[in-house]
């Protein structure tokens, strides 16, 4: 029975792990006492199953997951999969103006979130027509609403008869991320149950793991990098996840210590912290207490060879990156037996393909830099009914990224720029023209232009050049203001530079 149920992608694989091993913990949140065995969570995913068929949505429709990272996104989000449900795992941090873009491109007839955040964002859901309920998966009070055009129902009240967790067909879709490519706007990237079973059968054949490990979650699981990396592959394989709510006032190092952590994925910035935390631990001659051979794996931006050996230099732990996007899932890593730093690793499916494509969309010899193109098992179809942009990326098979690099005469995949105007800050994307469309707004200026300039600490952070109206009067103060309130933090610009002409 086990068997058969690992042989059917990550609810199956996470089914037969809560049969072999129902009291094992699945997931602790730190510093809360919140902990759930694999029993546990596997009751909360079959709750929000029977919750969601007791709404009678569509098998397909789109299923909005306006939640915090945690166990309880984790239940939800294996329940409405489970049930047919198309979910789409949205950062609760998004402004007004962000998520009324994605609302009014995904349509989804559902959305599920807390009071909290109900109460931060319902205004925004007044911009769709055909959404018929909102779940409250949480008691707190929720403001008063004249008249609105949805249900609004708490969890609770939803009952249905709860049974076993259904394995959805392979070529059903499952998820729906949000992605840019420079283009001033949101896109959606669907991607079916057998994509991502391939990916985690792949990465079960690369990184290293065994049962029981400890996996140090301390990233939204919204995004696809982290949901992969740090949920789904981790309750496929019997590990214990340990979810930090917020690291910022956390020391990663102590973290790694006091939970004995095997593994982790990482994105640069997080990289820094914690040599910079073991640096200051070697001055003080403090003795570093990690278990041997501990996995750390980097994606989400690209970490530079020199950080990477002063990780090394710092914790004894080499950094194992990796690549991979939103319309392709992880795809690549470099190896503990044969790390290459500064790269990007190379494929972990013989399936996948990487080329280099010149301006002609030619593919370049090794050692020449171009676009990167992918084509692959786990490759979405294209942008979520946007085929005009799907045909400026998706050609003839090939997923061209707008990421630039070259492969080594090893086949190891190396990065060196972007050709879209979108960036990576703080391992997460920003549309440039998106941030210029925003600027546009402002009533004082005239003309904008929005760079990338590298930061000693924080790497990648946006620049903004702003043309005027003749006298008029701004600064910086009143532009990040401005900005914040329609941007996500990591799409502000950190520095607005003032122009009366663009000569200048």
């Amino acid at each position: 029975m086990e068997h058969k149920l690992r042989e059917k992608g990550f609810i199956g694989k996470f089914l037969s792990t809560a049969l072999e091993m129902p009291e094992a913990t699945a997931i602790e949140v730190h510093g809360t006492g919140e902990s759930f065995t694999y029993q546990e969570l596997l009751q909360k995913a079959e709750t929000w199953q029977s919750r969601y068929r007791a709404l009678e949505e569509k098998k397909g429709s789109m299923v909005l997951l306006l939640l915090p990272s945690g166990p309880e996104l984790a239940g939800v989000f294996y329940g409405v999969v489970s049930a047919g449900g198309i979910a789409i795992p949205l950062n609760p941090h998004l402004t007004e103006c962000e998520l009324e873009k994605i609302l009014l491109d995904a349509r989804p007839p559902l959305i599920i979130t807390t009071g909290e955040i109900f109460n931060r964002l319902h205004h925004s859901f007044t911009v769709l027509k055909k959404l018929h309920s909102v779940v409250i998966t949480d008691n707190t009070a929720v403001e008063a609403t004249d008249n609105p055009p949805f249900s609004l129902i708490r969890a609770a009240e939803l009952t249905g008869q709860r049974r076993g967790l259904e394995i959805p067909d392979n070529h059903q879709p499952v998820t729906c991320h949000y992605t840019y490519k420079g283009v001033g706007y949101p896109l959606g990237v669907v991607h079916v149950y057998d994509h991502y079973n391939r990916c985690l059968k792949s990465l079960k054949n690369t990184v290293p793991y065994h049962k029981g490990a400890v996996y140090l979650n301390l990233l939204l699981v919204h995004y696809v990098y982290s949901l992969t990396m740090s949920l789904l592959f981790p309750l496929s394989y019997g590990c214990k996840i340990v979810m930090v709510p917020s690291i910022k006032h956390e020391n990663l190092l102590q973290l790694m210590e006091q939970y004995q952590v095997n593994m982790s994925t990482l994105v640069p910035q997080l990289f820094r912290k914690l040599s910079h935390e073991a640096y200051r631990a070697l001055r003080k001659g403090k003795k570093i207490n990690l278990p041997s051979s501990p996995v750390l794996i980097s994606g989400g931006s690209y970490l530079d060879a020199g950080l990477s050996a002063k990780v090394l230099e710092n914790t004894g732990i080499e950094p194992l990156q990796g690549y991979g996007l939103t319309e392709t899932l992880p795809i690549t890593c470099n190896t503990a037996e044969n790390p290459r730093r500064g790269t990007l690793g190379v494929p972990f499916s013989e399936e996948t393909s990487i080329f280099i494509m010149n301006e002609n969309k030619e593919k370049l010899p090794a050692g020449q830099t171009g676009e990167i193109a992918v084509s692959g098992p786990t490759l979405a179809d294209g942008y979520h009914q946007r085929p005009e942009e799907t045909n400026m990326f998706f050609q003839e098979g090939l997923f061209y990224t707008g990421d630039l690099g070259y492969l080594d005469e090893d086949g190891h995949l190396n990065f060196t720029g972007r050709k879209q105007p979108f960036t990576k800050v703080s391992a997460l994307m920003v549309d440039l023209t998106e941030v210029e469309k925003v600027l546009m707004l402002h009533p004082c200026v005239k003309k904008v232009r929005a760079t990338v300039y590298q930061d000693p600490y924080y790497g990648e952070n946006i620049q903004a050049t702003l043309l005027l109206n003749h006298k008029a009067g701004t600064d910086q103060e009143e532009m990040f203001s401005f900005c914040r309130k329609r941007l996500s933090l990591h799409k502000v610009p950190r520095k607005f530079i003032f122009r009366h002409d663009f000569s200048s």
